[in-house]
């Protein structure tokens, strides 16, 4: 019979036939399935009118049918009669989708944990899910509630009662104090109890409220925790009835409530023991005020206030194994047993706790520079968190506990120390180096100040010393190498020949860049240029502890504990940065930025504000405010290349928002704009403003970020964009030069990614104004991002006729137009004004005309613009062409149907005459006087250019 049922099934719809109809090519469907073909057909516009195409499922032959369509095709009778014994004969039926008709439910989706048929799993609902077997299934999950029964310990048991008898004995502690306190005030008042008898009420009352206070601190926790045992028997009875069920289906469906119902159960924080005290004591407070008092001032002896409040060391119920400061002394980090707890010295900030190990957490470290915490514990586990909590990063177990762990003093890595084991790590968690010394259990760890050695103390007796070598530096074909802690190895893989260089101290921070190689010891500094390794610059250092090197093309910063010190590749020093609140010593790639005139420094008190120095002089640029946003900034980063007045910055604040402005505002508030959202990390190409990034598992390339002070429309248009999939967990962008992006990704191998070499060509024929050469490459390259660059660029230059063609090529039609009037004005002020306002600047355009004297135009911009305030202010100041703004206004309220309701408008209509020919007549005489005044301007220039 199933052989059978394949034979008159339909190979389309996979149902039996149903009104079959026979094709020329002698294949049979049915009816419905062929006119579904025949409608989603591709070609039916290019075939004849008077004939219809189809083409055969089977053979995929192409046969044309009538104008009738399916209609005219034979039915395949004796199959059709076949169809209708073979259902009026068929078994019974078997259970069958509900959806897809007639398909039999043979199949158990895992995920939905339902049966489905083979339509729900390849186009239905149920498309790309798990799937098992019913049976098998069920066998495989039989355990599962003996299993989930196990996991509720009797350890936990333990500890939920035994919280339960110390929160008990806390309250009777607590309560003990009250009624002591009550005993003793009887006691003293008992010889003058009848004129004492308003005092000792008074007492008795405060007394009274502080023991309320004590039962409504313990008494939640007390209902809290016996929730929770009554919770934990619940799960056991409701474990023992899974196991009962029979029910396949009921089974698999009570067994994940209840998995979910324990892993809830078991995630749940227990509530920590408070420990209040009662202040002040009642009878300290009769034995210091009350033996002076005699009888004649017993009404103006004191009755204490009582208060219950927590003690300043906070009583924990679990050991605590390690304790961090916070990186801005605030805040301190502790272990309690599986979490962690971040409390501030303030009373009444909020404390952050949460789990953080599945074992007890042994060692915590808080690092100040980049506020990341580390944690380790007996689950043989190291993880990384951010200070809100959030899990950055977990190691695999290794084979013992982790005892000991410590952040380098930079940040950029941290030590983790385990049994015989010792391990380097990269601040975002994976690993550099695993060694396996014998000395037994690491307790504890510390890093040299320079960051560059490592001690340990040893469960044998011994302490082990470390030096971090193997480190590595790229730029373009060169590959430097630490080899040993004072010497450097310099490959060229250009022709693989190899410079080895040697110093007379140990290497302590290492940059390479702009064809430079700058090397701080522990004593001095060398500067190695990539055309010469046998010959450095060194000049000495005052501070030997360097903890950051920057590069630009020019010059290179060196920042230390003491300061920050600008110094040229000859080794002059240029200037010596200072910002208000400078701490040095907390200062990282993320947090300053430099440029070839700039540098750019977050502060660490407020994260909102970014200071800019001049890195000539050192001292702060334009009118020595710094930059502020609305947030706060983690990562800053400045252009490298242009002028230092076109100078731009790019920040990222705390909500993964990527921004732009400039860097020199010449007084005026800077325009702050959002390029970007989600973006993990930014880097500037070395040799053209192009910016590349991490933004919502995309990498991204902005070709012309400054699009966004022109035509921010246009921002979309100049991307480039790929698939985050190429990369793996958390890619972090370490540098882009030339056409090449260097990207770590977050198991900590090297990946590269190449970006088109057009944009930083056409950058480069805009700086010189080769906007010729530049057309030719658009046309060239044919790519549409190229031509919006070219427009944004031809733009903000003021090339017209460029910026019309590239705007053209994009199918830019409405700004073609723009650009044209904007040719069409007769004067150059009004032409400048315009494409202010075609860069969104109104009030910069609105400033030109006023300057210039042409009024009536300001006054247009406003009217155009729809700001009819600003339109009558402009006129009433100027005393002209009130007129106008009131016909222009009068002529928009009637168009929708409204009255004018302004108190202004109103009164000044009411004495002022609206003639339209009499305006008309001014508005042309206005643009007659610009045109005339245009044509002397340009008179007066030729004659002084010949002279």
């Amino acid at each position: 019979m199933d052989k059978l049922e394949e034979d008159l099934t339909c190979s389309v719809c996979y149902a039996l036939f149903s009104d079959p109809r026979v094709l020329p090519c002698s294949h049979t469907f049915c009816k419905a399935c062929l006119d579904n073909l025949l409608r989603l057909s591709t070609n039916y516009s290019i075939w004849r009118p008077l004939r219809l195409p189809l083409k055969c499922p089977n053979c995929r032959s192409v046969v044309e049918l009538p104008p009738m369509g399916v209609d005219s095709l034979p039915t395949n009778v004796s199959l059709r009669a076949i169809v209708e014994k073979y259902q009026s004969d068929g078994a019974p039926p078997q259970p069958s989708c509900q959806e897809h008709h007639r398909q039999p439910l043979n199949m158990y989706c895992v995920q939905d944990r339902q049966l489905i048929c083979g339509l729900c799993l390849t186009v239905g609902q149920h498309q790309g899910h798990p799937i098992d077997d019913l049976q098998a299934a069920f066998i495989r999950e039989k355990q599962t509630p003996s299993q989930l029964l196990a996991r509720l310990s009797e350890q936990r048991w333990a500890q939920v009662c035994e919280l339960g008898e110390q929160l008990e004995q806390e309250k009777a502690r607590c309560e003990g104090l009250v009624r002591q306190d009550r005993q003793e005030v009887n006691q003293f008042f008992q010889t003058l109890e009848a004129v004492l008898a308003r005092k000792r009420h008074a007492y008795l009352e405060a007394l009274e409220k502080a023991g309320a206070e004590v039962s409504g601190a313990y008494d939640p926790l007390i209902r809290r925790v016996k929730a929770l045992q009554e919770e934990q028997l619940d799960l056991v009875s409701l474990g023992s009835s899974v196991e009962e069920e029979d029910s396949p289906l009921v089974f698999l469906e009570q067994v994940h409530m209840f998995r979910e119902r324990v892993e809830e159960f078991i995630k749940a924080p227990l509530p920590s023991v408070i420990n209040l005290s009662v202040t002040p004591r009642a009878a300290e407070h009769l034995q210091q005020h009350w033996p002076a008092v005699t009888i004649g001032s017993l009404e103006e002896a004191p009755v204490p206030k009582l208060k219950v409040r927590p003690r300043i060391c906070s009583w924990i119920w679990s050991p605590v194994y390690s304790v961090a400061w916070g990186p801005d002394s605030g805040r301190i980090l502790y272990t309690s047993g599986r979490q962690l707890v971040i409390k501030p010295l303030q009373p009444s900030a909020k404390v952050i706790q949460w789990k953080a190990h599945d074992g007890i957490v042994l060692k915590v470290d808080w690092n100040s520079v980049n506020d990341v915490i580390l944690s380790g514990g007996e689950d043989c586990k190291y993880k990384v968190w951010d200070s809100f909590g959030r899990l950055l990063y977990s190691s695999l177990s290794h084979d013992y506990p982790v005892t000991s762990l410590s952040w380098a003093p930079d940040g950029e890595v941290f030590a983790v120390g385990s049994f015989n084991t010792l391990r380097l790590c990269d601040k975002t968690g994976w690993s550099y180096a695993l060694e396996k010394p014998n000395t037994g259990s690491v307790f504890s760890l510390a890093w040299s100040a320079d960051g560059t050695q490592l001690a340990g103390a040893c469960g044998n007796g011994q302490v082990i010393f470390a030096h971090v070598v193997e480190q590595h530096w790229e730029w373009k074909n060169f590959v430097i190498t630490l080899t040993k802690r004072r010497t450097m190895q310099v490959r060229n893989v250009m022709n693989d020949a190899l410079d080895v260089l040697e110093f007379r101290d140990r290497v302590i921070k290492t940059s390479l860049a702009y064809g430079h190689l700058v090397v701080a010891t522990s004593l001095q500094c060398y500067v190695y240029n990539s055309r010469n390794w046998n010959t450095p610059l060194i000049f000495d250092l005052k501070e030997g502890t360097v903890s950051l090197i920057l590069q630009a093309e020019k010059h290179f910063l060196l920042v230390d504990g003491a300061g920050l010190y600008t110094f040229s590749y000859e080794g002059r020093l240029i200037s010596s940065p200072k910002f208000p609140g400078m701490r040095a010593d907390i200062l990282n790639a993320t947090s300053v930025s430099l440029s070839n005139d700039s540098i750019a420094i977050r502060d660490k008190s407020d994260e909102k504000i970014i200071f800019l120095l001049d890195a000539l002089t050192g001292k702060p640029l334009g009118d020595g405010k710094p930059l502020t946003h609305k947030l706060e900034v983690v990562e800053v980063a400045l252009d490298k290349c242009g002028p230092s007045t076109e100078r731009k910055i790019a920040l990222i604040d705390k909500n993964r928002d990527l921004y732009i402005t400039s860097v020199r505002h010449l007084g005026r508030e800077p325009k702050i704009c959002k390029i970007g959202s989600m973006v993990h990390s930014v880097a500037w190409n070395d040799a053209a403003n192009i910016l590349c990034g991490i933004q919502d598992n995309l990498f991204t390339v902005w070709y012309y970020p400054s699009v966004v002070f022109t035509d921010k429309e246009l921002l979309p248009k100049t991307l480039l964009t790929k698939d985050g999939s190429e990369f793996s967990r958390a890619p972090h962008i370490l540098g882009y030069v030339g056409t090449k992006v260097t990207l770590r990704q977050g198991d900590g191998s090297l990946v590269y990614s190449s970006v088109p070499p057009y944009p930083a060509l056409l950058h480069e024929y805009s700086t010189t104004a080769r906007w010729e050469d530049a057309l030719r490459l658009c046309r060239f390259a044919k790519d549409q991002s190229l031509w919006a660059c070219l427009a944004g660029m031809a733009m903000a230059n003021r090339e017209l006729t460029t910026a019309e063609m590239a705007y053209a090529a994009i199918g830019e039609l409405p700004r073609v137009q723009y650009i044209n009037f904007i040719k069409e004005q007769p004067s150059k002020e009004s032409s400048l004004a315009h494409m202010l306002m075609f860069s969104g600047q109104i009030q910069e355009a609105e400033a030109t005309l006023l300057q210039a004297g042409l009024i009536y135009q300001a006054i247009r911009i406003s009217i155009d613009l729809f700001n009819w305030e600003r339109a009558l202010e402009l006129a009433v100041k100027h005393k002209t062409h009130v007129d106008t703004v009131l016909a222009y206004r009068g002529k928009f309220l009637q168009k929708f149907g409204r009255k004018e309701t302004n108190k202004r408008f109103l009164q000044y209509a009411e004495g002022v005459e609206v003639d339209w020919e009499k305006i008309q007549a001014k508005m042309d005489m206005e643009l007659a006087k610009e045109r005339e005044r245009a044509a002397n301007t340009s008179v007066r220039s030729s004659v002084a250019s010949r002279r």
